[in-house]
């Protein structure tokens, strides 16, 4: 009883708003961390393997060896793939446009049977950037195996 008659009302309601605020915090956590489990529960469907990326670099390589815009390489998280052009200015375009002329012209066609095969549920993204790769602009190369292509189409 002796602490109620020490303790300020204002005080006491900035504590109880603090701890309010420290549970909410907590429960989205808890329901971010949750969305990813479930989205990486089988780890093994969005890993890549050594050849889907060397199949996917000589895609990119074999394309870009010639001109301005220069591959720069390849690299893979769990869901993803991701392959690096730099260009040699900015395109004049929204970035909604050149996500779309990525998608159109930059990504590999539908018929590339054994790379879609290799990348399985991973994503492809593709980045071009000019000077920075943490500056690019990118895009989903959609994957004509994955179920979600044919609702998107």
């Amino acid at each position: 009883m002796k602490f109620l008659e020490t303790i300020s009302i204002p005080k006491l309601v900035n504590t109880m708003s603090l701890l309010g605020a420290v549970v909410l915090g907590l429960t989205a956590c808890n329901k971010v961390l949750s969305l990813n489990i479930v989205r990486y529960a089988d780890k093994a469907t969005y890993l890549v393997d050594e050849k889907a990326l060397k199949t996917v670099d000589r895609t990119f390589y074999g394309a870009f060896r010639l001109g301005e815009w220069r591959y720069k390489g390849v690299n893979a998280n769990i869901g993803e793939v991701n392959v690096y052009i730099q260009i040699p200015q900015a395109l004049n375009m929204n970035d909604d446009v050149q996500e779309r002329y990525l998608q159109q012209v930059i990504c590999p066609r539908g018929d590339n049977l054994e790379m879609w095969h290799q990348l399985r549920q991973v994503d492809l993204n593709i980045h071009i950037y000019t000077h920075s790769k943490n500056r690019s602009v990118s895009a989903v190369c959609l994957n004509p195996l994955k179920a979600e292509a044919f609702s998107q189409a």
